[in-house]
């Protein structure tokens, strides 16, 4: 096709294939020059199909990357929630211990203080019998 029977919507950019005699080492890529026997001419329509399917590729993988990160965030916040609890339950169990280990103490404290209140009580009227 001549310059004025190419739609509008081709690209410029052409490849010309070597002849035979040239060899693929020849290969040239000519300016933009709409001349009648190009091998191969891209579309604008290809090229926005192109495009169009790798932004839905890209689209995809990042739907599948989401996903995936929104899995794995799942799982740590179960893990987090888990230890969480774990930790509760466990300050729970060391406060009930310190608890019934304090009552204890004072328990025995106020045996000691009685003990010594009547020893010294003891004391006192003994000395003050003799």
């Amino acid at each position: 096709p001549t310059a004025s029977e190419q739609p509008k919507s081709r690209q410029c950019w052409q490849a010309m294939a070597p002849t035979t005699s040239q060899g693929w080492s020849s290969i040239s890529m000519p300016p933009c020059t709409n001349s009648a026997s190009p091998t191969m001419v891209v579309t604008l329509d290809s090229v926005a199909a192109t495009l169009e399917k790798d932004l839905e590729d890209e689209r995809r993988e990042r739907r599948e990357q989401v996903a995936f990160l929104n899995r794995i965030c799942a799982k740590e916040r179960e893990l987090l929630v888990g230890r969480a609890e774990s930790f509760q339950r466990q300050f729970a169990e060391a406060k009930e211990l310190w608890d019934r280990e304090r009552a204890l103490l004072q328990d025995r404290i106020h045996v000691s203080e009685t003990a010594i209140a009547a020893s010294n009580r003891f004391s006192l009227e003994w000395a003050e019998a003799k």
